[in-house]
């Protein structure tokens, strides 16, 4: 049985994060607290606080996902870089009266990030960022 993720291991960035607690404890509370206001709210001042505030909360269960797999915080971070350029790119005209295109497009890297972090397994055994995290404990 699962149980709750501590506050203090909540906000932490070390080590490494199973599916299952990612999933339960970063993952559905991203989608629905940052992704579906993104699509439902018009875009402005109130989303982008609201969808950066919920990214804050969850990067670190994202990080220790990222750690469960090998990878580094910087693999997102480099993602998440891409939203920015496709705004710019908006910005050019590019999209020509489809600013909603432009808004959809550049939550695609992130959207696709974190839905792959529901999918992939964990590497087996230690890695670089620690132990494999045991099934006992999901906010390990």
């Amino acid at each position: 049985m699962m149980g709750p993720v501590s506050l203090r291991k909540y906000f932490t960035f070390a080590g490494r994060l199973h599916r299952r607690g990612f999933i339960a404890a970063y993952g559905l509370p991203f989608l629905v607290l940052g992704a579906l206001p993104g699509l439902l709210l018009p875009h402005g001042p109130t989303q982008v606080a609201l969808e950066s505030l919920v990214l804050l909360l969850v990067l670190p269960g994202i990080a220790r996902r990222l750690h469960d797999v090998g990878l580094s915080l910087w693999v997102f971070l480099a993602i998440y870089g891409i939203s920015p350029l496709v705004l710019a790119l908006q910005t050019t005209g590019m999209f020509g009266d489809r600013r909603q295109l432009a808004l959809l497009l550049s939550n695609v890297p992130l959207l696709t990030c974190v839905l792959a972090l529901f999918v992939v397994r964990g590497s087996r055994g230690p890695n670089r960022f620690g132990d494999e995290p045991g099934s006992a404990d999901p906010g390990a």
